[in-house]
């Protein structure tokens, strides 16, 4: 069985142990480490969400949360998600009748900024 993970760059990474790089899976680096960083930040500072993939095969059907370590890091997966177009309207909206916006994100920093 081959287990897919996807979840926020720094976590995935957290958790890997290797890395897949030109269809090889190599040891995780520190230098691959920043050179994923470093491309999930410039791709956050485009205002894109970002998402990064890992796997690991294992040996059994049932899933447990111990197996979401060791995993070998594929990638990031950036996708534009743009406000909607009535959110300026509906924020002055709000701003008129007093009350003080807050944005509450799940994105990465850079995404929200």
């Amino acid at each position: 069985f081959i287990l897919f993970i996807k979840g926020a760059p720094d976590v995935i990474l957290r958790r890997s142990s290797s890395f897949l790089l030109n269809q090889e899976i190599v040891p995780l680096n520190d230098q691959l480490k920043e050179a994923t960083l470093t491309a999930n930040h410039d791709l956050a500072s485009q205002g894109l969400r970002i998402l990064a993939v890992a796997f690991r095969e294992v040996n059994q059907e049932k899933i447990d949360p111990s197996l979401e370590e060791d995993l070998v890091f594929i990638g990031l997966f950036a996708m534009l998600d743009p406000p909607r177009p009535e959110i300026k309207d509906a924020i002055a909206a709000c701003k008129e009748a007093g009350i003080r916006t807050i944005m509450i994100t799940g994105d990465h920093k850079d995404t929200a900024i």
